[in-house]
């Protein structure tokens, strides 16, 4: 079990088979220089095998068999092994290493130890002559492979930081690639401007939507896409969100590259953090959404002129047939007010005998069939014969009209203008 977590602890470094590099390598020249002993080694015991991080003296051999290792015993004990004369050791007199090349009499290992205890091998020295290091050698030795031992862990940790940031990486560009084709299916891009600098930076679907090909424009060239009537109000807009804050909100004109006019909704906040003071966003293109608004509020203008103006008799009533608005034209052929008349039932301003004809259409609307046509459009019948005059009267006909009426309000519409008997409304 402890051989165990010694080797996980070792393969947890990450450092089996890695290239040689100037810290360790720096390491064995200083262990020899110190030791004064020709070869110098940092030592890894792996499973089978020892491998060699570092080498000084004995160039061009990477590892040996576990079998033939010294190390293998020096990684048994916390303390300095030393091999005063390998040809007489009875553990060491019949190794390979001995009896051949390099032929090893004297060695000297200084475990490597990281954290939790594991040893995970030495800093070691060789030499083709007996002998023995001295108390500052030892010393010395001690505190190269405690350096050692602290290089690998630190090793470790910066690989994991890499490992780590690089699957960040994959991941946020995962993101972003995503991010890109969500915002290429709304049509929203993403900017961001450097206060400090004033660099500014646009996503591709922004590019898109100005019809522009350059990686980002200059703000002043950004700027000279919309027209001088929207400049002031966004650069109005940019230095509040800057000094204060202030969220950015505008909706303004713009002229893409191409010469094509378009909306545009831009948004933006400010960040503040290590990278100095920035303003991020977002830009839609909305040019039908407007051009939607600008129909509403066309055809909202001209329905408003015709209740108004209009000589025929015109209400809007709930789907209970509470009035809601009454033109000036029904309350003068009704000699009412207008204010008089809103709130009141519409079964007020009609003859007895045709409250069944005012249930039965009220109850069409509740079901849909007098609001709704099958592309969704709403559809004002023209109830007046409810009043109770002749079809060919002032107040005959049964067409109909397209509105974009809010749901829950009809319109009661006649066809021209009549006035009621006196007394009868």
């Amino acid at each position: 079990m402890i051989e165990q977590a010694r080797l996980s602890a070792l393969h947890s470094l990450n450092i089996l088979d890695s290239d040689p590099e100037p810290f360790f390598d720096a390491l064995t020249r200083a262990a020899r220089s110190a030791a004064e002993m020709p070869i110098a080694l940092i030592s890894l015991v792996d499973e089978g095998r020892q491998w060699f991080k570092a080498q000084t003296g004995m160039e061009g051999v990477r590892e040996t068999p576990r079998d033939m290792s010294f190390c293998t015993w020096a990684i048994l004990s916390e303390e300095i092994f030393e091999v005063e004369d390998a040809s007489i050791d009875p553990k060491f007199c019949i190794n390979p290493l001995v009896l051949g090349a390099p032929h090893v009499r004297h060695y000297v290992g200084a475990p490597i130890q990281v954290a939790g205890g594991h040893r995970t091998g030495t800093l070691c020295l060789l030499s083709q002559t007996p002998g023995k290091l001295t108390p500052p050698q030892r010393e010395i030795l001690q505190c190269l492979a405690e350096a050692a031992a602290v290089g690998m862990e630190q090793r470790a940790q910066l690989l994991d930081r890499v490992s780590e940031a690089t699957r960040l990486h994959g991941d946020l560009k995962k993101s972003q690639a995503l991010l890109e084709q969500t915002n290429a299916v709304a049509k929203v891009g993403g900017w961001e401007l450097n206060v400090d600098t004033n660099e500014l930076e646009w996503t591709q679907e922004t590019r898109l939507i100005h019809g522009v090909t350059d990686a980002s424009p200059s703000l002043e060239a950004a700027l000279s896409l919309y027209p001088e009537s929207a400049q002031g109000p966004i650069q109005t807009a940019i230095a509040s969100c800057a000094e204060h804050g202030t969220p950015i909100d505008l909706t303004v004109p713009s002229t893409r590259a191409d010469g094509e006019r378009i909306w545009v909704h831009v948004v933006g906040q400010r960040l503040q953090d290590d990278r100095g003071t920035r303003l991020i966003g977002a830009v839609q293109d909305v040019s039908l959404q407007r051009s939607a608004s600008d129909a509403l509020a066309l055809s909202e203008s001209k329905y408003r002129r015709l209740f108004q103006h209009s000589m025929g008799l015109i209400c809007t009533h709930t789907m209970e047939g509470i009035i809601t608005s009454i033109n000036p034209a029904a309350s003068l052929s009704l000699g009412r007010e207008e204010q008089e008349l809103i709130g009141q039932p519409l079964s007020a301003i009609l003859p007895p005998d045709r409250r069944m004809q005012l249930d039965a259409y009220l109850a069409k609307i509740k079901r849909g069939s007098e609001r709704l046509r099958s592309d969704g459009t709403c559809c004002l019948r023209r109830v007046s014969a409810l009043l109770g005059l002749p079809q060919r009267s002032g107040y005959g006909g049964g067409a109909s009209l397209r509105s974009g009426a809010r749901p829950g309000h009809h319109h009661a519409t006649p066809a021209r203008t009549a006035t009621p008997r006196a007394g009868h409304p």
